[in-house]
C-alpha cells in the first residue's frame, strides 16, 4: 500500500505504431492525501489568452477513521472562487490560483503552464483540515489574431525594387483585437510580384508583433 504523497506513473507497452495509428505515451501524476484532508481535483484547463476563465472539479475527503470517502456535492465555482459544502457540517471557501504565473500590462495571466493551488482558505467545521491539496493545471495559450481583423495598406514611392517595408504597410487592427492594457503593435513585411509603378498591384505580405 502506498503512503501518502506525489507520485509518478510511467505508462509503456509495445507495438506503438501500426499502419495508420500511433501510441505515444505521457507520463501521469497521482496523489495520496491522509485522512480529513480536502483533496480537490480540478480539470485541467486550456485558454487563449485573455479568454474568461472557468473551472470545474470534484472535492473529497477521507474521514477521521477512515472509513468513508465523502465527496462534497454542493460546489459553487465564480470565475476563480471555490465554495464547497460536505452536507455534514463542513465546508470550504477558497480561490485557485497560479502562484508561479506572471501577469501582462492587461493584467491577465501570460502564456504558459500552471499549477493550481489554494488560496485565501475558509474551513468551517471539523471534518476536514487546512491546507486543501488541489491538484490540476492551467495553460494559456498565445490569443490568435486573425488577418481579417487587420486592415493593411501599402503605398511605396518607386525604387525599382520590388520590396515591402515596415515603413510601407500600415496595419490598423480592429479594437477587438488587442487587449486595452497591452503594449502589442502589428507590423506587415513582404513584396510586389514586380517592381513597376502601378495601381492595385498584387503583394505578398507576413503580419508579425511587437510588444
Amino acid at each position: 500500500m502506498n503512503t501518502k504523497g506525489d507520485y509518478i506513473l510511467t505508462p509503456s507497452g509495445y507495438g506503438t505504431v501500426n499502419g495508420n495509428y500511433e501510441i505515444t505515451y505521457q507520463t501521469g501524476k497521482f496523489t495520496i492525501v491522509p485522512a480529513e484532508t480536502l483533496l480537490v481535483a480540478v480539470n485541467n484547463k486550456t485558454i487563449n489568452y485573455a479568454d474568461p476563465l472557468s473551472y470545474t472539479l470534484t472535492a473529497k475527503y477521507l474521514r477521521a477513521d477512515n472509513s468513508t470517502i465523502v465527496t462534497l456535492s454542493n460546489v459553487t465555482i465564480t470565475n476563480n472562487s471555490v465554495v464547497a459544502n460536505d452536507g455534514i457540517g463542513g465546508s470550504a471557501s477558497f480561490d485557485l490560483v497560479t502562484p508561479t504565473a506572471t501577469t501582462s500590462g492587461s493584467r491577465n495571466i501570460n502564456t504558459g503552464a500552471y499549477a493550481l493551488t489554494a488560496a485565501n482558505t475558509v474551513i468551517t467545521g471539523g471534518n476536514f483540515n487546512n491546507p486543501i491539496v488541489v491538484t490540476g493545471t492551467l495553460t494559456v495559450s498565445p490569443k490568435i489574431i486573425p488577418t481579417s481583423n487587420l486592415v493593411i495598406s501599402v503605398a511605396k514611392t518607386y525604387d525599382g525594387n520590388t520590396n515591402i517595408t515596415r515603413t510601407n504597410a500600415t496595419v490598423t487592427p480592429s479594437s477587438s483585437v488587442i487587449i486595452t492594457g497591452d503594449n502589442v503593435s502589428v507590423y506587415a513585411v513582404g513584396s510586389f510580384t514586380d517592381g513597376n509603378v502601378g495601381l492595385n498591384k498584387k503583394i505578398t505580405l507576413n503580419a508579425f508583433l511587437d510588444g
